[in-house]
């Protein structure tokens, strides 16, 4: 599967990467996971199914923390 090819919705098998626990995946199994996706991010959508999404803000218990939160997954800074 291409890096970085498929658009938001776009469904995968979802895999823990870093995280022990399957209910709390962390950053790290997000974007391990989000490598296929043009956003480079993909969220735990269902057991072992993983969605593309893009983000465009962050928030934390209803206190948004970053906006506008714009990433080139391909950026080799990041």
């Amino acid at each position: 599967m291409p890096l970085y090819n498929q658009p938001d919705g776009y469904k995968f098998g979802w895999k823990l990467i870093n995280s022990t626990d399957k209910k709390k995946p962390n950053l790290i199994d997000y974007e391990q996971n989000g490598k296929p996706c043009k956003s480079g991010l993909a969220f735990n959508s269902n057991p072992d199914e993983a969605t593309c999404v893009t983000v465009d803000s962050v928030w934390q218990d209803k206190t948004k923390l970053i906006e506008p939160y714009k990433c080139d997954p391909t950026d080799p800074k990041i």
